[in-house]
């Protein structure tokens, strides 16, 4: 979440440049910029995360203060790309992890993924929100420390780091 903060941070600029909010100096990102209204809602922003696949994405809205997720599920892309338009009016940071080629043969499937990934992309721009593609290998690198990690792995870590002490 820092790094996606970070990367992202690095493409917001509020009026004076310093990636912070000129209205009230603490929220990060800010609508201002992108937006006519600023007020209570700019503090919530959420960050939207997408994962997605060829007929179905999971979607995670998380609180950027509190790192715990607001609203998780996994939809048709069809619904998924439907509800962009509600979301976009609670979000300023999208992240959608982005397919890598390793220079093996794939099929239907990945390119139907891709065709999605675009989709969401557009739709997110289309209300000024830019969405940060985010490749699987940095993932495992950021939080498993190794590009070598399973899913099963990373799943670990996360409960680690956010639900310590849940099943």
């Amino acid at each position: 979440l820092q790094r996606l903060r970070e990367g992202l941070k690095a493409l917001h600029v509020s009026g004076d440049g310093d990636g912070f909010c000129d209205a009230c100096g603490t929220c990060w990102p800010c609508p201002t910029s992108r937006r006519q209204s600023h007020g209570a809602r700019c503090a919530m922003s959420l960050i939207l995360a997408i994962d997605p696949g060829n007929t179905e994405s999971g979607y995670c809205l998380i609180d950027p203060t509190t790192s715990k997720p607001a609203s998780f599920g996994k939809w048709e892309n069809h619904r998924l790309l439907a509800q962009l338009d509600t979301f976009a009016s609670e979000i300023d940071t999208a992240a959608i992890e982005m397919i890598a080629s390793y220079g093996m043969s794939v099929g239907r499937d990945v390119f139907e993924t891709c065709v999605w990934i675009g989709r969401f992309v557009q739709a997110l721009d289309d209300h000024h929100i830019t969405a940060q593609l985010v490749y699987r290998r940095d993932v495992k690198l950021h939080h498993c420390h190794t590009s070598k990690a399973k899913d099963s792995n990373i799943s670990q870590a996360l409960i680690d780091r956010f639900a310590h002490g849940t099943r």
